[in-house]
């Protein structure tokens, strides 16, 4: 057998591989260097004779290429570039911009073509009309919320080389609102700006309208919405409360109020202390009836709450989504008086300084004394002994101790008493 077929084999397998090999890297190739996609920006635009038009061209692809805009008519033509709105991009993003005079051109559709240097486009539209029917808006209607029962105006303005007329028009209906009616009053200033007054009656819930603008060649629109909203009046706020006897058997304290309002109305409850840090009660926690436009609402504390956050005041706060009414009242907490500084023993040197601390709390703030007896369980009276009050403590001071016995802080107010001992020994 020859060995001619054998080595055409091998030529032939080798030649097939190089192949495949050069195959797939000419696809890895054109795969990296694949044209960057292309979006103008915006895609259409209203312009006239005489106006200076600006797009954005934004790409994204493999750098570099390069972003060339170009202008066409609406019957195709040949490309005109233009030079100065060539950039070049090295990035994988990016934007160029392209503003384009339109002083030479006729009134007429265009096309605004950005391109990149690997075949990629986009078109905006440009609809270019006649100077003499240029027609902008100058003053546009404004969303307004208007309370029921008061007046509102609106106001548009547009400016053409032409005379301007406008419409106001109700957007459900689709009718024109006549100049003068029960509801509305519509004129035109000296200045060209139309006026639509709303008498208070005319007023809707929800409503759009529009002001319309024309000239002999086109019109505009302007859209604006109108929400009618009604104030919140108290019906009756939450009472002052004293809460002796509620914290003293273990009960709440509760407060009511009610508000009415015909734009629905939710009501939030906080408290507040003495530095008027406001603290919300959780929704859970409050009950709130509707009935017609009337709402009421209701909500119980603990003494614990008010104790331990120092709560001084508590108020409901009424919010339709345009207006806010809050009603307070005050918040009392009384409790026995209570020592505590916890009892002691001490030892010191004969003739020293001695010290002891008795802080105290309670409401109304209790009255504070001290006694002393002997180690013989005498009561004596001290000499060089001084009482100081700072805040809720009691501090007494001793300058000269020499006697080893018992001293006893006591503590009183109108609903309860305690003590506390305190037992030195003198070496």
């Amino acid at each position: 057998m020859s060995s001619l077929p054998l080595v055409l084999f091998v030529f032939f397998t080798s030649f097939l591989q190089t192949v495949i090999a050069s195959a797939s890297t000419v696809s890895s190739i054109v795969q990296r260097r694949a044209a960057p996609s292309v979006t103008v920006v915006p895609a259409y635009v209203k312009a006239y004779s005489g106006d200076t038009v600006t797009v954005s061209c934004s790409a994204e692809g493999q750098p570099p290429y390069t972003l060339t805009f170009y202008l066409f008519n609406s019957n195709g033509g040949s490309r005109i570039p233009a030079t100065h709105c060539t950039k070049s991009i090295n990035t994988v993003q990016g934007t160029a911009a392209c503003s384009v005079s339109t002083n030479q051109l006729h009134a007429g559709e265009y096309h605004i073509y950005c391109a990149n240097s690997r075949g990629a486009g986009s078109t905006a539209k440009l609809e270019l009309g006649r100077t003499m029917d240029r027609l902008v808006w100058m003053i546009e209607p404004m969303d307004l919320d208007v309370m029921v029962g008061t007046s509102a105006a609106f106001y548009c303005q547009a400016e053409s080389p032409s005379k301007v007329t406008y419409r106001w028009i109700d957007s459900i209906y689709g009718m024109e609102i006549m100049a003068n009616n029960y509801n509305f009053t519509t004129s035109v200033t000296s200045n060209d700006t139309a006026v639509m007054v709303f008498a208070p009656q005319a007023l809707v819930d929800e409503r759009v309208y529009l002001c319309k603008a024309s000239n002999s060649a086109t019109s505009i629109y302007s859209f604006f919405l109108v929400r009618t909203f009604t104030n919140i009046t108290g019906v009756h706020g939450p009472q002052d409360l004293d809460l002796t006897l509620a914290y003293s058997s273990g009960t709440t304290g509760n407060f009511s109020c009610e508000f009415e309002s015909e734009t629905p109305a939710n009501i939030s409850w906080f408290l507040e202390n003495g530095a008027t840090v406001k603290v919300p009660i959780n929704d859970s926690d409050v009950n709130s009836t509707y009935f017609g436009y009337t709402v009421s609402s209701d909500v119980s504390i603990s003494p614990e709450i008010v104790k331990q956050l120092g709560i001084t005041k508590i108020s409901c706060e009424a919010d339709n989504g345009f207006v806010t009414l809050a009603m307070a009242a005050s918040v009392t907490l009384s409790f026995p008086a209570k020592i505590l500084t916890p009892a002691a023993s001490y030892t010191v040197k004969a003739g020293s300084e001695f010290s002891i601390t008795c802080e105290t709390e309670g409401s109304p703030t209790p009255q504070t004394s001290w006694t002393f007896t002997d180690e013989f369980d005498y009561p004596t009276i001290l000499a060089d002994v001084a009482i100081e009050t700072k805040g809720s403590s009691n501090i007494l001071t001793i300058q000269n101790i020499r006697i080893s016995g018992t001293f006893k802080c006591f503590a009183i107010n109108p609903l309860g008493s305690d003590s506390s001992i305190f037992k030195v020994t003198v070496i």
